[in-house]
């Protein structure tokens, strides 16, 4: 049964309100004033050593600017216990977005008592403040940051980014009302935003009432949670410097788009065509398909993630740019030609690649990674690829998230990967790498330390893994890549007559699949085109090319299903059930293809071919139950 928050909304507010009515201890400290931690500790207040040392600890732990909004309002509690009352808070705060911080304010309060002094105030900033560490955000992120400049020869890339501000002006707007409906507003003034948003009305609408609450006990939770309220509740505590914040934006437009190119284009080739809008947001998430999507052209980005953090923003949007950019030139064959035990090997590959080389150009993390530490990433990388051989599944997925995930040991390798190529080569061959994949980046790295004796042995890989990355180098083509690249790139020749693009796209495509009609990687040449129809969006002729695919796999059924998932994705039902005719033409039994196809054809209302379809999946399998629930939607509508 679906809640509205919006019901209980009142009283919960009603509660809350009246802590302010009533007669509040005396501190004998104006927190009303900018004062400083050095009054706390010096000043003339009766306060206790363990207290002092107390605010020498919370100088390190919380910002001065949200320490004065902690303490202030913690002063005009009725009582130093009330805090505990934050859990209710929490409560109505994980009724938007499911966290664990309920369960942090009771484990914090488990044992917590105060006194109404000034020392109990201290004890109880104490114990609140450490909580705000995991924020996404706080008050230090609005401390002007300049950027880094880094000059290349850019001069002549076709290189756009363009800022809009309306949505975030927006939501800095709404959060000076009160008693609106928050959503309707949203829809009404900025509706393609409004129609991403990934929460309902009804809880965005609680976002804003709960972000816009100004009762101490609302305005200490929003300081040690900032990301509280969909992120609104720390937004609306720094509302003014994030104002501040935009207006610095958009002054310094033309420093960062000269940063950002820069950064993206010291790899990526000059060829690239980058043209982008940057929507800036606050709090609400979207639904962005800017990755997923080679026609969109413009992407959402939360301005509290940076603050005014220009470097971190401008490595940030660097990533995204880069990412879109290598779309460009780049089709991961590997899952279509790889199969068995080497596609997870190659899926590790990728991974090293494609995170070293964004490492490389922006790198998140801020100092660069002992040498002691990379050569621990090699050794892992070195057990892992190992252990691919002889491990189970649960094994090899356990080694792999450990080299994903805490200080990502693959990626920090894929960076120094990167930058002894760099270094000894040039960035040519980085470059290529871009264009052919990971086994050509690995290749290229194994050719350098061939020729190179002063890379110590420990950045090496075992002979057996060189000849592995030797041998899968052979389902790559070097002319077939390059006549598919030559055809992609003809797309910012005709960015503004789509029409035009597409007729261009197809001709060419089918000029290609002539001229290697014969070659024995006719296959490979399917791939390359079905791939770049698709990212262009011409989804009636990339199903096609994607059918021969299927055609041609020793693995019809899998590379079936990998493929009708991109399709049904996109909700491309008519193009899903071309691809599932063309599976059960080659396997009349395959019960994934029948069930695929019916669902597709139930959701474009063929519900009789709908219903022989499923039939035939329960003459394959009886007690199929999806198939089962669909005869039965069919049957009692």
């Amino acid at each position: 049964m679906k809640i509205s928050f919006l019901k209980i909304l009142p009283i919960v507010f009603l509660v809350f309100s009246f802590e302010v009515l009533h007669s509040q201890p005396y501190y004998g400290f104006n927190f009303d004033k900018e004062w400083e931690w050095v009054e706390l500790i010096y000043g003339n207040y009766n306060v206790s050593e363990t207290s002092k040392n107390l605010v020498e600890e919370l100088e390190n732990i919380i910002d001065i600017n949200d320490a004065r909004i902690l303490f202030k309002n913690l002063s005009l509690l009725d009582s130093l216990n009330q805090i505990k009352e934050l859990v209710k808070i929490a409560e109505i705060d994980s009724n938007i977005k499911p966290t664990d911080f309920k369960k942090k304010l009771e484990s914090a309060f488990m044992y917590f008592d105060a006194i109404d002094n000034l020392d109990g105030l201290i004890y109880t900033a104490y114990i609140l403040a450490p909580l705000q560490k995991d924020s996404p955000f706080n008050s230090k992120s609005y401390k002007e940051k300049k950027s880094l400049i880094n000059i290349f020869d850019t001069l002549k890339i076709d290189f756009r980014l363009t800022y809009n501000y309306k949505n975030a002006e927006l939501i800095l707007d709404l959060l000076d009302k009160k008693n609106v409906d928050y959503f309707q507003l949203l829809k009404d003034n900025s509706p393609d935003f409004a129609e991403r948003l990934k929460l309902d009305g009804d809880k965005i609408n609680l976002c804003f009432e709960s972000a816009t609450q100004t009762a101490p006990l609302y305005n200490i939770y929003k300081v040690i949670n900032p990301a509280s309220f969909s992120n609104l509740g720390g937004i609306y505590l720094y509302k003014d410097k994030i104002s501040r914040t935009i207006n610095k934006y958009k002054r310094d437009e033309d420093l960062l788009t000269f940063e950002v190119k820069n950064r993206v284009f010291q790899l990526l080739p000059y060829e690239v065509s980058l043209n982008s809008k940057l929507n800036f947001s606050l709090g609400l998430e979207v639904y962005d398909d800017y990755f997923t999507d080679q026609n969109v052209k413009e992407t959402y980005i939360n301005i509290e993630s940076f603050g005014e953090n220009y470097l971190k923003f401008v490595k940030n949007i660097t990533r995204q740019l880069f990412i879109k950019g290598r779309n460009q030139i780049y089709t991961n064959i590997l899952p279509y030609a790889i199969k068995g035990i080497d596609s997870v090997l190659v899926c590790i590959l990728s991974e090293v690649h494609s995170g070293g080389v964004l490492n490389y150009i922006a790198p998140i993390a801020e100092e660069s990674r002992p040498l002691t530490l990379l050569e621990k990433d090699f050794q892992y990388f070195k057990k892992v690829i190992k252990d691919i051989k002889y491990s189970n599944k649960e094994v090899i997925d356990s080694l792999i998230r450990e080299g994903l995930s805490g200080f990502a040991m693959f990626y920090t390798m894929g960076t120094e990967m990167t930058f002894t190529m760099d270094r000894l080569i040039g960035r040519q061959e980085i470059k290529n790498s871009l264009i052919f994949g990971p086994i050509h980046f690995f290749d290229s790295y194994i050719n350098v330390y061939h020729d190179n004796e002063k890379i110590r042995s420990v950045f090496r890989f075992p002979v057996d893994f060189e000849e592995k990355v030797k041998s899968l180098k052979t389902v790559y083509d070097d002319n077939i890549t390059k006549d598919v690249l030559k055809l992609s790139l003809k797309q910012k020749e005709n960015e503004e007559n789509p029409e035009k693009w597409r007729e261009i796209l197809i001709d060419e495509a089918s000029k290609i699949a002539y001229k290697y009609r014969n070659h024995f990687k006719l296959n490979l040449v399917y791939i390359y085109l079905a791939d770049l129809l698709f990212k262009e969006g011409i989804y009636d002729e990339a199903s096609k090319y994607f059918s021969k695919v299927i055609e041609k796999s020793d693995e019809k059924e899998r590379i079936f299903i990998r493929i009708y998932s991109m399709f049904e994705k996109k909700s491309l039902f008519e193009e899903s059930k071309l691809l599932c005719s063309e599976t059960i033409k080659h396997i009349p039994n395959c019960i994934s293809a029948h069930l695929l196809r019916g669902i597709a054809n139930y959701k474009t209302d063929n519900l009789n071919d709908a219903k022989i379809d499923f039939e035939k999946v329960l003459e394959l399998d009886p007690f199929n139950e999806t198939a089962l629930k669909y005869l039965e939607l069919i049957e009692n509508p």
